[in-house]
């Protein structure tokens, strides 16, 4: 059994960040007694959308997430979701308790197949898991009582365990399990047009039913995306949809994203109108929006605006509000770095805008929590970091940045559009 576990290391001056270490220690030790395999999916990998993070979170027998903090809840609802809609219903969700009402707002949004598992820690540094019933009563307002009935409660890692012994893995059939491996595998180690072929002798084994799965579908389109080929991405949707089968229904909010996503790179006549209309019709219709659907929506307006040398002030406003609503959601550097730009290219300058210093200490911030550039080994990282020098007009420093992007290979489907920007 293979268990995934989002993991945050950066959320450093969180309140309580000492009890979520001790909670992934907790963790641990349940999948080692349980003989379960545990993977650490960084939550960073999750929230930019990356490929390989999220085949682990999706290949999965089962997901534990933490939903302690406010701010990560939206990403996190959204990967439960996704992994709801694949019928993969496997999944733990713990809440530190106290803080707040947050326990009970995460019980409001997850699934009752999901198992909330609260926790604490006791007076002698024991983490324990919480009876959800029992946390909602006034009595935990009554310090000697709570600790009374923390001591009498399961420790985390016991509560863990059990749910993880109880769980009915779904067993995958061989084929499945043959087919997923491959595709993991030829996505890590080809690129460009040796993944593009590789990928359309895989799309040929599609042909048997028996592998039609939300499971495999997914990776299908996470492996185009990597090599840029959303004329198989549209065409695999637009396939599936047509046969009408139930176990491969297409028609949850990932799928649309993806298929927006991918109209919008293909470019043929109509593509861009018809992405426009998905996304937008997603958005409205979403119970749970995620910032990469407005930052699609950003992105198809942005695209207007540079496609019409700068002209198109309504199109510039459409992307500034897109990317702003999806950084409100999840403030990450994809998010950040293009509404700084754009708020640049409508007038805004540091010294006298607000709304762009915040978005800039923001991402100065969450840079600098990766360390300096010799320590930076993403393409995208150095990229962000390079636009940041730039909006501040540090140009020497984004001389040192851009000289060490050049040495590396850039993933294909990110492109290096700050270059444009700054130019």
């Amino acid at each position: 059994m293979i268990v995934a576990l989002i993991v945050d290391d950066n959320v450093a001056n969180t309140p309580g960040n000492e009890l979520r270490k001790k909670s992934v220690e907790e963790v641990k030790l349940a999948c080692e007694r349980a003989n379960a395999e545990l993977t650490i999916v960084p939550y960073e990998g999750v929230a930019q959308n990356k490929a390989d993070f999220l085949d682990r979170v999706y290949n999965s027998d089962v997901l534990i997430l933490d939903m302690s903090v406010k701010i990560q809840q939206g990403v996190l609802l959204y990967t439960l979701s996704v992994r709801e809609t694949m019928k993969l219903f496997d999944n733990i969700v713990l809440v530190m308790f106290p803080p707040g009402k947050t326990t009970e707002e995460v019980a409001n949004h997850i699934g009752q197949n999901t198992k909330l598992i609260p926790y604490t820690s006791t007076k002698n540094g024991t983490l324990v898991s919480l009876d959800l019933s029992v946390i909602q009563s006034d009595i935990w307002e009554d310090d000697s009582l709570r600790d009374k009935l923390s001591m009498g409660r399961n420790s985390l890692w016991e509560e863990i365990h059990t749910v993880i012994h109880e769980t009915r893995s779904r067993d995958r059939a061989p084929m499945k399990d043959k087919f997923l491996a491959d595709l993991r595998s030829d996505r890590e180690n080809l690129k460009g047009e040796q993944l593009r072929e590789r990928l359309r002798a895989m799309r040929r084994r599609l042909d048997d039913p028996e592998l039609l799965s939300p499971e495999i579908l997914l990776n299908m389109l996470l492996s185009y995306r990597e090599c840029e080929d959303y004329k198989s991405m549209v065409k695999l949707i637009d396939d599936v949809r047509s046969l009408r089968i139930p176990s491969a229904s297409v028609d949850s909010d990932v799928f649309t994203y993806y298929y927006a996503f991918a109209l919008n790179g293909r470019r043929l006549k109509g593509d861009r109108e018809k992405a426009l209309q998905k996304i937008t019709e997603l958005l409205k219709t979403s119970k749970n929006p995620s910032a990469d659907m407005y930052g699609l929506l950003g992105r198809i307006h942005k695209d207007r605006f540079l496609e019409s040398q700068y002209k198109d002030e309504e199109a510039l406003q459409l992307a500034i509000e897109s990317y702003r609503n999806g950084f409100k959601s999840v403030p990450n550097e994809y998010l950040g770095v293009n509404l700084a730009t754009l708020l640049v290219c409508s007038g805004q300058d540091l010294s006298s805008s607000l709304e762009l210093r915040t978005v800039c200490n923001t991402l100065n911030r969450r840079m600098g929590l990766k360390g300096d550039i010799s320590k930076l080994t993403d393409y995208w990282d150095l990229a962000t970091l390079f636009e940041i020098r730039v909006l501040s007009e540090e140009y020497f420093s984004a001389v040192d940045v851009l000289d060490k992007m050049f040495s590396m290979e850039p993933p294909a489907w990110i492109g290096l559009f700050a270059l444009g920007f700054a130019s």
